[in-house]
C-alpha cells in the first residue's frame, strides 16, 4: 500500500509541476511583443520552410515583413552575440534552419522552452537572413 500512495504522491507532484510551467509561460504584460501589429498568418514551421524551399520571391513576398504565427518543436534555445534564439526542428526535407528571436523582455519565456517541445510563437518574418537561415524577430511565446 505504501508503494501505491508513494506513486499517488508522486503522480500528484508531476502534475502540479507541469501545471506550473504551462501557467509560468504565459505572460500578459505590455512587453509580450515587439510588434502591435496584428497575425496575419499562422502557418507551421516545416510548411514555412518548405515555401522558402520552393520559390523564395514568392515567399519573400508573402511572408517578409508581415507577423506569423509559427507553430512546431524546438530543437535548442541559444544566445548568439548577445540576443536570443530558439531554432525550430528542421525536418529531413529541408536544407534551411528556422530560428525565431526573441527581444530581452522575453528572456523567461525563451528559458524555459524544452528541446523536442511543442511551441507556437508570433514573431515578424525578417525572411532568409544567409544561406540556409531563415529568421523571425521580436518572438512571443503563445
Amino acid at each position: 500500500m505504501k508503494h501505491k500512495s508513494s506513486r499517488s504522491i508522486i503522480n500528484l507532484l508531476l502534475a502540479l509541476a507541469a501545471l506550473l510551467i504551462v501557467l509560468g509561460c504565459s505572460t500578459d504584460d505590455d512587453e509580450s511583443t515587439s510588434s502591435s501589429e496584428p497575425v496575419t498568418s499562422t502557418i507551421e514551421h516545416w510548411k514555412l520552410l518548405s515555401e522558402f524551399a520552393e520559390n523564395q520571391v514568392a515567399a519573400d513576398s508573402h511572408y517578409t515583413g508581415k507577423r506569423l504565427r509559427v507553430t512546431g518543436p524546438i530543437d535548442f534555445v541559444t544566445v548568439e552575440n548577445g540576443r536570443i534564439f530558439a531554432r525550430f526542428s528542421v525536418p529531413a526535407s529541408s536544407y534551411t534552419q528556422l530560428f525565431a528571436e526573441f527581444p530581452s523582455s522575453q528572456k523567461a519565456a525563451a528559458g524555459s522552452i524544452r528541446t523536442g517541445q511543442q511551441v507556437a510563437v508570433e514573431c515578424t518574418c525578417r525572411g532568409l537572413t544567409s544561406v540556409g537561415r531563415l529568421e523571425m524577430d521580436g518572438c512571443a511565446l503563445k
